[in-house]
């Protein structure tokens, strides 16, 4: 987490990805020309591209074989969980892998989504880069830090795990959250138009949007928080209620 903080605040290498991969999608929602689509797939890329350039220092193509394939493995394990067939795994462990089912594909793309990852901590090994730039680097040495210290955890097989719950964790989560954003502009176009008024009001047309701006765009930000209070994003988590209002008076 220190590590994660230090390339996300400290010299702005995860934001600088924020920024980069949101032009980009900026741009496939121009070229749609108003036309109807279905923004998931693009949205889901840059999510999982955003946390592909923290942990291994690249972003991908979308026409990538292995990158599409993480991203159906990343879809197909998140939802699994909240199946029958997953309950009945988290239950009875030993048991389902015994027995046929969905459950069985989920091995095989776990293993796929370790062994890209195990492909990836080995190009960084075979490169030995100067001063570490991403996740993998840091962690590499803090193995070598450790090498030493019959206590430490700090081993590959965790750094694999590590890097495999940041993507299941990361992805499907973050691209829902933005799905649910656009589809509440699209339900409620009064926020949308007062959203819009006040980023053109506050912030020049060339301006890069960074996260220092939430303090200049307050009901902005009430709109994304909100979003983030409303918003049905997984299938598990306890209920939760707006007590009060919030200072733009958005919440209900």
């Amino acid at each position: 987490m220190t590590i994660i903080r230090s390339l996300g605040f400290g010299k702005n290498i995860l934001e600088h990805q924020i920024q980069t991969e949101a032009s980009h999608l900026l741009g496939i929602f121009a070229n749609t020309k108003g036309r109807p689509f279905n923004p998931r797939t693009s949205i889901v890329h840059a999510i999982a591209n955003v946390i592909c350039a923290v942990v291994f220092g690249h972003r991908f193509s979308s026409e990538d074989e292995s990158f599409g394939k993480l991203l159906k493995a990343v879809y197909f394990v998140i939802y699994f969980q909240a199946t029958i067939w997953g309950r009945m795994y988290d239950a009875f462990p030993w048991l389902m892998h015994h027995f046929p089912g969905p459950h069985q594909k989920v091995f095989t793309y776990n293993d796929f989504m370790h062994n890209l990852v195990r492909n990836e901590v080995q190009m960084h090994e075979r490169e030995k880069a100067g001063d570490p730039q991403d996740l993998i680097d840091f962690y590499l040495t803090q193995i070598a830090k450790t090498k030493d210290d019959p206590t430490s955890t700090f081993n590959k097989d965790n750094m694999v795990q590590t890097v495999v719950d940041l993507l299941l964790g990361g992805t499907e989560t973050t691209s829902t959250t933005l799905l649910w954003a656009l589809l509440y502009m699209v339900q409620y176009p009064e926020i949308q138009e007062r959203v819009q008024r006040e980023i053109e009001a506050v912030l020049e047309p060339s301006h890069v949007i960074s996260y220092e701006d939430h303090k200049r765009l307050p009901y902005t930000n009430a709109v994304i928080h909100e979003t983030l209070r409303y918003s049905n994003i997984t299938s598990v988590g306890v209920p939760r209620l707006c007590e009060e209002y919030n200072f733009a008076g958005l919440s209900h």
